[in-house]
């Protein structure tokens, strides 16, 4: 990974979420000494809607550090989509200790198989 937020990034950290994430309105769960947190805002109107969920996950430890992650949906008022984009930042600590723990937690899932019927499908 080049930088947090790049591809490999947000591919690594929505391959964690989809796993990991207990249900798809959880508003927080922990995961490997990590405290993962979403935040829904959400707009509907005649002409658009738009949905932002923001994900604050943040490790406490001596080498502790705070990321984020906010995926931002358009639809229009046919309910197709008009604009999505995902975009990560560091809010604190170093962004390789926080590049090296979403790159070992995606290659834990990767290598895990998995069940038929389990959340996510």
């Amino acid at each position: 990974m080049k930088r947090i937020g790049d591809r490999n990034f947000l591919y690594a950290w929505q391959t964690i979420r989809a796993a990991q994430e207990p249900g798809p309105e959880t508003m927080g769960w922990t995961l490997d000494g990590a405290v993962c947190r979403r935040t829904r805002f959400s707009h509907a109107s005649a002409d658009f809607s738009v949905v932002h969920d923001i994900h604050h996950v943040a490790r406490v430890a001596p080498d502790g550090w705070i990321f984020m992650v906010v995926s931002e949906t358009w639809w229009d008022n046919r309910h197709h989509v008009i604009r999505s984009q995902h975009w990560a930042t560091p809010i604190h600590g170093a962004t390789t200790a926080i590049q090296d723990w979403v790159g070992k937690q995606a290659a834990k899932l990767r290598d895990r198989p998995v069940s038929p019927g389990a959340w996510p499908a």
